[in-house]
């Protein structure tokens, strides 16, 4: 009974909202949102601009503002800071683009109740964080009136308890000061576990970077996290705000590897293999280790597509990638540049090692043949270019050499009239 009673007096409640957006269309959809809530009766007043606003603020009464920072006659903080000059006793949730976040956390700095990205906001969301931070400024107004000295950050604790993104606040010692509801979840320990103890994450203000926790229950997860400097209890400390990001930095990975590999064979493609190579390149200033750039064509391919099919010339290629995972290590960085040429960075390996990895290859190819039964016989060409690291050489300038050594291999063997010969 008491409950839809409580119910009843929520759906009663009318809260005036000033809506300063300079999107129509966005506008619109707020609007919408707010009408239709259940929680409340919104009454909903747009401006698209800020001086148009100021205008509204001087003839309506309004209990709330949703703010963009970004208008066509004001930007960022300074929106604000016009606001807060003309309505101070008016609590105000910033409206946010994701890469304007820096600056809508500095906001909360200055004053602003609460902020919202506005590609995450659902109906309920925002009906609710509306609720919030309007109670609780008539709330902590109250509480100024009866006792001035409340401070500000007992104020800012208050928007910060009911942030979507984990926070967490750390000290110039680096040890943390305050987490928020949020942040509990994001790292799977309460207050009193995380309380005092060292963060562990570099705090570089300004920027975005990606953080990898292990939460409590094992699970590895990746957060974005911003770092914004502010002062807590009088000195100076840090505000991480953090947010998982783990299926975006999945699903961005699985479109990456996608680029990078070779549809038919499961190999990397050439853009995976100079991609990974160039890499591997740039490690090797410490190391002093060489490698080799092994150029491989599988001999005759055209003569199986025009007399056997594409069909069967697929079912080769993909034969051919078989033998060379066989042939070479996990570590080492095997491609298909397209057609019948594969590409393979050996790492490690001398350049007397690339007789061991022909004798090696053409053993599996033996053994392939003894062992599987096709209408034709798999034959390759190869040349090898070795990478001293003492005389530096561009990726390019190896492959190329290493193109040309298997073209002379190629011809070598057909002067002798032999299928296979190294």
């Amino acid at each position: 009974m008491s409950i839809n009673k409580e119910d009843d007096d929520l759906q009663n409640e009318r809260i005036k909202v000033l809506l300063i957006e300079d999107n129509y269309d966005y506008a619109q959809l707020v609007k919408r949102k707010l009408q239709n809530s259940k929680r409340a009766k919104f009454e909903v007043e747009w401006a698209d601009c800020l001086s148009k606003g100021l205008q509204q603020l001087k003839l309506n009464p309004i209990d709330l503002m949703l703010l963009d920072l970004s208008l066509p006659d004001s930007q960022e903080i300074d929106t604000l800071i016009r606001i807060q000059k003309h309505a101070p006793d008016i609590p105000v949730i910033i409206i946010t683009a994701t890469d304007d976040e820096a600056i809508a956390m500095k906001s909360i700095q200055m004053g602003a109740r609460a902020y919202l990205i506005k590609s995450e906001m659902k109906s309920v969301n925002l009906a609710r964080s509306i609720l919030h931070a309007y109670h609780r400024f008539k709330f902590d107004s109250n509480q100024r009136d009866k006792a001035p000295d409340v401070g500000r950050v007992d104020l800012f604790r208050n928007v910060l308890d009911g942030n979507a993104d984990g926070i967490v606040i750390i000290n110039k010692e680096g040890y943390v000061q305050y987490v928020n509801t949020a942040a509990e979840i994001l790292f799977g320990r309460n207050e009193e576990e995380m309380m005092g103890t060292n963060f562990g994450f570099p705090l570089a203000t300004g920027k975005k970077t990606e953080v990898n926790i292990m939460h409590k229950s094992g699970v590895h997860i990746v957060m974005e996290m911003h770092v914004v400097q502010i002062e807590w209890h009088g000195e100076t400390a840090y505000l991480a705000s953090l947010r998982d990001v783990t299926e975006r930095k999945k699903k961005e990975e699985k479109l990456y590897n996608l680029s990078i590999t070779d549809d038919l064979t499961g190999l990397y493609n050439r853009r995976g293999f100079f991609s990974l190579a160039e890499r591997h390149i740039s490690t090797l200033n410490e190391s002093h280790k060489g490698f080799l750039i092994l150029f491989i064509d599988l001999d005759g391919l055209k003569e199986i597509n025009d007399t056997l099919g594409h069909l069967i010339g697929s079912q080769a290629l993909v034969d051919t990638g078989e033998i060379l995972k066989e042939t070479f290590r996990d570590s080492d960085i095997i491609a298909r540049f397209g057609g019948d040429e594969f590409v393979i960075l050996a790492k490690d390996t001398s350049e007397n090692g690339a007789d061991l990895i022909k004798r090696r290859m053409q053993k599996n190819i033996d053994s392939f043949q003894r062992n599987e039964t096709r209408p034709y016989a798999l034959s390759m060409s190869i040349g090898a270019a070795h990478y001293d690291p003492s005389k530096p050489a561009t990726l390019e300038n190896l492959v190329s050499i290493a193109d040309e050594l298997m073209y002379e291999d190629k011809q070598n063997k057909k002067t002798r009239s032999s299928k296979i010969s190294f």
